[in-house]
């Protein structure tokens, strides 16, 4: 787990970055899947602590679905992938953040898409 893809994305970014990844990983417009949360949650957490105790997939699994459900390699593999997608969508939105140029492009782009002319200003 800790090797992985997912892991090495997240572990990169900052306290404040994690805290945003966090609040955008709650936000039901970019995720609607609660077992992503609690996944995060636990990759967040373990690297708060620092935690060396390897955690088995079948561990990680409970944490997200419960202990009721049998553990499925494929599903688990699936909500990796999709956590992963998740924040590669972060990285994206935040560069697009940064960037008040491509955001007023976009913007207008819509705008004359959507033929909303009244929202067009001079600034």
């Amino acid at each position: 787990m800790r090797e992985g893809k997912l892991y090495k994305a997240i572990v990169r970014l900052s306290g404040h970055e994690l805290n945003r990844l966090h609040r955008f990983i709650l936000s039901p417009f970019f995720n609607r899947n609660d077992s992503l949360v609690h996944l995060f949650e636990w990759i967040k957490n373990d690297l708060k602590e620092e935690m060396t105790k390897p955690l088995a997939k079948e561990d990680l699994w409970s944490i997200c679905f419960g202990k009721k459900e049998k553990f499925d390699d494929g599903r688990f593999r699936k909500l990796q992938s999709d956590l992963l997608r998740l924040v590669e969508e972060f990285y994206a939105q935040e560069a697009f953040e940064a960037n008040s140029i491509h955001k007023a492009k976009y913007l207008l782009e819509a705008i004359y898409d959507r033929n909303l002319i009244e929202l067009q200003r001079v600034r």
